[in-house]
């Protein structure tokens, strides 16, 4: 007897479960990427809103830090593996990297973060509505309220009162 993990199983279609985890892994991919950039854009802050943006950029990054493991767990369950190399994550990844030899302001940093997040929210919405949830475990929609919510915030930082 196998006790390799497959998707058949776990009783799962074995083509839907593929279709799954490569746009889990794409997600998977954007993610790492924006692990390196918020702490970039972290160690990088300055100027008069440097405690503030230094702190929810921490907040962003830890969060990202248990999604990347929680995906990647997930990928595995369903009987594929999780890209684990930053070569393949820059290669599928739609998010871009930051250089890391430029100090930024709070606005430019808020600006920044606002850009991937409504990335990262418009991926998470076409697995929502193209992956059925038993393949990705529900973590979609969960991280997709929680993404919505950090572009809003850092949305409204950036509004002229």
């Amino acid at each position: 007897m196998s006790y390799k993990v497959s998707p058949q199983s776990i009783g799962f279609n074995p083509a839907e479960a593929e279709r799954a985890a490569r746009a889990m892994n794409q997600y998977l991919a954007n993610l790492q990427v924006l692990f390196i950039k918020f702490h970039n854009v972290h160690w990088n802050v300055i100027g008069m809103s440097f405690f503030d943006i230094h702190e929810k950029t921490q907040g962003l990054y830890e969060h990202v830090a248990v999604e990347i493991d929680l995906i990647a767990e997930r990928i595995k369950m369903i009987g594929f593996y999780p890209v684990g190399s930053l070569k393949e994550a820059l290669k599928l990844a739609t998010i871009k990297e930051l250089p890391s030899n430029v100090d930024l302001n709070g606005p430019t940093v808020a600006s920044i973060v606002v850009k991937d997040l409504r990335k990262l929210i418009a991926q998470l919405r076409e697995i929502s509505q193209n992956v059925d949830s038993t393949y990705t475990g529900g973590f979609i929609e969960d991280a997709l309220s929680y993404y919505e919510k950090q572009h809003w915030l850092f949305s409204a930082y950036l509004t002229k009162e």
